[in-house]
């Protein structure tokens, strides 16, 4: 059993959102499958050999939702090799993620100009309090 991620070519069951307008959210797993170092090679149609920096190798099956990794094999989620694998393969929506990252960055900026707003407030509380001192 898979669980729908952001970066399948369907992503209508993500549930986590980063903003109003329902833009699912990138996971860790998402994250980890476009920035960790891995080797992903064509071994049949549908099926690849993905390789981690470490050496460990999975064969994962894009077509079938497969994995042989413990994440997938015991947590029944989608794992950062199936992930890879489907960016690899061209099977993922890659708008739909280079969106997710822009909502990201956008909600990080504004968390960025509140708490300089914030750290602002605080600097002149500190002000006025010293001349209580």
């Amino acid at each position: 059993m898979s669980v729908a991620h952001p970066l399948a070519t369907d992503a209508t069951d993500a549930t986590d959102t980063t903003d109003a307008e329902d833009t699912p959210a990138l996971d860790d797993r998402d994250r980890r499958a476009l920035l960790e170092a891995m080797a992903v090679d064509p071994i049949a149609p549908g099926m690849y050999s993905v390789r981690k920096e470490d050496g460990t190798e999975y064969i994962v099956d894009v077509d079938g939702n497969a994995c042989t990794c413990p994440d997938f094999q015991y947590r029944e989620v989608e794992c950062k090799h199936l992930r890879r694998a489907r960016l690899e393969a061209g099977d993922a929506d890659v708008d739909t993620a280079t969106a997710q990252v822009e909502t990201a960055i956008d909600a990080a900026d504004e968390l960025i100009d509140d708490l300089a707003a914030r750290r602002a407030d605080l600097v002149r509380l500190r002000a006025a309090l010293a001349r209580f001192d």
